[in-house]
């Protein structure tokens, strides 16, 4: 940046376009996500045209033109795509989150590598999809990296009316496939759904224990799980502890508190 107190604005991607994070690398340059698309508001989810795209920026603030041609990387996917917040672990960088196509939404992994470009090696194109059969999905905003490169993320499923249904922890291989070692099928679905929440965070102890929340619009519940995702019932009742606020984010402090 220019100087600490720096502003940048950038027009790109259509007329309504947000920047939902960003992430700077070793270089000190900096990568801005976000969806965008060619209407105004979100009242027409099924028309207009939806893209997600990133924007690369020198460490002084201006658009990087080395970075996919013109500093614009466009993945074309014709869906409203929320994110999650990227996270960066060693030279790879992850994010979590949704698309939506024809109407249909689906639980999206993206991999970029340390220029933010696609990693090709995991899913299709640096792209892995999260299926429940029979489920319209979801992604959420927790992504945690492993020791051993396998990928914990947040995420639920919804009614075709847009609404909440059952709060899901999945976690994927270093390739982008579903790890089969992990609760069933790769996908941890809470015994006991109570009101209707999402996957909003999920976090990782030394010792490989894992702790999952989730909320909606009036509480909330952290879980404890085992490193291969069975619930731990003998943490709060029956293995979930509720709250009476939403739960957006976990942090595990040096003794393994949270």
């Amino acid at each position: 940046m220019r100087s600490s107190l720096a502003v940048i604005l950038t027009t790109c991607l259509g007329v309504s376009a947000s920047a939902l994070d960003m992430v700077r690398l070793p270089d000190g340059s900096l990568l801005a996500s976000g969806p965008s698309s060619t209407v105004a508001s979100l009242a027409s989810l099924t028309t207009g045209t939806f893209d997600y795209g990133i924007i690369k920026y020198t460490s002084a603030g201006e658009i990087d033109t080395s970075f996919d041609l013109d500093g614009r990387y466009e993945a074309g996917l014709t869906g409203l795509t929320m994110t999650s917040p990227m996270v960066r672990q060693g030279s790879a960088i992850f994010q979590n989150g949704t698309s939506m196509r024809n109407g249909v939404w689906s639980w999206k992994v993206r991999k970029m590598t340390a220029t933010g470009a696609p990693d090709t090696t995991f899913g299709t194109d640096g792209v892995a999809t999260i299926t429940v059969s029979g489920e319209s999905l979801i992604g959420g905003q927790g992504l945690v990296v492993q020791g051993d490169g396998k990928i914990l993320v947040t995420g639920g499923s919804r009614t075709s009316a847009l609404v909440a249904k059952k709060d899901y922890l999945a976690r994927l291989n270093a390739d982008g496939t579903l790890d089969t070692t992990f609760a069933t099928g790769g996908v941890f679905i809470p015994p006991v759904q109570g009101s209707a929440k999402t996957g909003k965070a999920v976090a990782q102890a030394l010792d490989g224990t894992i702790y999952f929340a989730s909320s909606n619009v009036l509480d909330g519940r952290v879980m404890r799980l085992s490193a291969s995702g069975v619930l731990d019932t003998s943490f709060g009742t029956a293995g979930s502890k509720a709250f009476s606020y939403w739960v957006e984010d976990l942090v595990m402090l040096y003794d393994d508190s949270m």
